[in-house]
C-alpha cells in the first residue's frame, strides 16, 4: 500500500497541476491511514477473539492464553494493552492477574510475549518474574 501510494503520488505530481496533485496525495495519505487502522483493529480483534475462545472453553487463560492467542503477533505494547482492555471490558478477569499494575509496571508486554513465543516459554512451569527479567532489554555494563 505504501509503495503504490508513493508511485501514484510521484506520477500525480508529474502529470497533474500542483493543486490537483496535492489533493490526490492527501487522499492517498487518508486511505493509507484508514488501511493501517483497519489492519491494527484486525490484529487486535483476532488475538482477542482467540483468547476469549480459549478462555470460554476452559482450555487456558492468563499469560498462557495470551501467548496461545497470538499476543506476539501484535505490533506494539499498546496493541497488547488494547487486547487486555477488551478482555476486561467483556467481564473477564484481567489476563495478567490482580496485581498486574505492580507486576508489569514498566514492562514492554509485546517484548515479553515475543520473548515467550521465541523461547517456547511454558507459563505453567516458568515463574513470570523470570520471563519479565529475561525479556527485558539488557543494559551493557561498563
Amino acid at each position: 500500500m505504501v509503495v503504490v501510494g508513493a508511485v501514484l503520488g510521484a506520477v500525480a505530481t508529474w502529470l497533474l497541476p500542483n493543486r490537483e496533485a496535492k489533493e490526490l496525495r492527501k487522499q492517498l495519505e487518508e486511505l493509507e491511514k484508514r488501511h493501517n487502522a483497519q489492519e491494527r483493529d484486525t490484529r487486535i480483534r483476532r488475538v482477542f477473539d482467540q483468547y476469549m475462545q480459549l478462555r470460554r472453553t476452559n482450555q487456558t487463560s492468563g499469560y498462557d492464553g495470551l501467548q496461545k492467542a497470538g499476543a506476539a503477533t501484535l505490533q506494539s505494547h499498546e496493541e497488547v494493552e488494547e487486547v487486555l482492555h477488551l478482555v476486561v471490558a467483556h467481564g473477564e478477569a484481567h489476563p495478567l492477574g490482580a496485581n498486574h499494575k505492580f507486576m508489569f509496571s514498566g514492562v514492554d508486554l509485546l517484548r515479553l510475549f515475543k520473548y515467550a513465543a521465541d523461547n517456547r516459554v511454558n507459563f505453567f512451569s516458568t515463574p513470570i518474574e523470570n520471563v519479565i527479567r529475561d525479556s527485558s532489554p539488557k543494559i551493557p555494563l561498563g
